[in-house]
């Protein structure tokens, strides 16, 4: 879907974000889109575990707003650990780190490596200096310290692309972590969003909250 920009030169994006197709997700799709509207996001991916399920009836669902762009993406549980994948529409998902990437590549997808040092969920950890990724999640709601400076040393090392996102699964965990996209086109559609964030043109943000914290109070 094309949108105009009416001037704007950025956009306010999560493109990690699980709903109930995740199924360790309390997040129905018409929260995260009404929720994520108020917060004055611009562009979000829904980007459950190994599903599409969720990001294509988010797309179908937002058909009748003109403010805000759903991508579809996945994540993706690999032999070496999670991996995101974000596009313009499904595919048929690998298991293998390397043919996934390969698939996505060959769509013009963007591939992200989530989360690659957090200790209690399954990064590709220093796999991401091998794997052919595009960006890598630096920022995530849960991540910790260690965590989050061992990601932004690969980020500069590789010289890839690094994003925030709030990776969440409760509407308390909405708008802690997010990327500022910037683009020079007056008109834009998902093909120009995903060649933006890898060509770089990404800025990330990130605000702190335990998820234990969070999921006290759902």
């Amino acid at each position: 879907m094309l949108v105009r920009t009416e001037g704007r030169k950025e956009l306010k994006a999560d493109l990690h974000i699980h709903s109930k197709y995740s199924g360790d997700s309390s997040l129905t799709i018409e929260q995260i889109i009404t929720t994520c509207r108020k917060q004055s996001f611009d562009v979000i991916s829904i980007t459950d575990h190994n599903t599409f399920e969720g990001a294509l009836i988010a797309s179908s669902y937002v058909k009748n707003y003109g403010d805000i762009t759903i991508l579809i993406g996945v994540e993706v549980m690999t032999n070496l650990g999670e991996l995101i994948v974000i596009g313009d529409k499904p595919f048929e998902i690998s298991y293998n780190a390397y043919e996934l990437i390969d698939r996505a590549h060959s769509l013009g997808h963007l591939v992200i490596a989530p989360h690659p040092y957090d200790s209690w969920r399954r990064g590709v950890k220093d796999y991401v200096y091998n794997l052919n990724i595009d960006a890598i999640e630096v920022y995530n709601t849960s991540s910790s310290k260690k965590a989050v400076e061992k990601a932004l040393n690969a980020a500069k090392i590789l010289n890839k692309p690094a994003i925030g996102s709030s990776d969440a699964h409760t509407v308390r965990e909405l708008n802690t972590s997010y990327t500022v996209i910037y683009f020079t086109d007056d008109v834009i559609d998902s093909k120009i969003i995903i060649d933006s964030i890898k060509a770089g043109r990404v800025k990330p943000y990130f605000k702190s909250v335990s998820r234990f914290f969070s999921r006290l109070f759902r």
